[in-house]
């Protein structure tokens, strides 16, 4: 139950957080012109790199493990969630749960499919014992972060 508190917390504060650019606001105003943008949530479900991290439960999603997670199956995974956010349009902000840490958002920001996007994101660690968190990707020419913070709900 905490879990899953946490991580709605963690979200919804994620996205209240983030807010738009000024010029952005300015130029619907002035233009009187309506201005949509995409947002989405994906569970992309055990987004792990392989590198063992001593002080989380992530064994499982290593080479010499039983899944065999290799760098090869890696890059294939991001590969496939970077189609999949490219279907969707690239969305300006996209909800992400289950990710292990930041360099697996880095990799996912990197793909060929969301160069072009140039995401920018917000995470920060739970304190889940595999190290399963969430983040939120953001188009950086549509938004900045100008705070970030946890918000614990219990």
């Amino acid at each position: 139950m905490f879990k899953k508190s946490f991580f709605y917390g963690l979200f919804i504060a994620l996205v209240l957080v983030t807010a738009c650019k000024t010029r952005t606001a300015v130029a619907t105003y002035e233009t009187n012109e309506a201005v949509s943008s995409r947002i989405a949530f994906y569970n992309v479900e055990n987004l792990f790199d392989t590198e063992d991290a001593p002080e989380k439960r992530d064994e499982e999603f290593t080479p010499g493990s039983k899944k065999n997670w290799t760098a090869e199956r890696y890059q294939k995974k991001l590969s496939q969630i970077a189609k999949v956010i490219d279907g969707m349009g690239k969305p300006a902000l996209m909800g992400l749960c289950e990710v292990e840490n930041a360099k697996v958002l880095e990799d996912l920001s990197k793909t060929p499919a969301l160069m072009a996007a140039n995401y920018g994101f917000v995470h920060k660690e739970s304190p889940d014992a595999r190290g399963i968190d969430v983040a939120l990707l953001y188009a950086k020419s549509d938004f900045k972060v100008l705070e970030e913070d946890i918000i614990r709900i219990n």
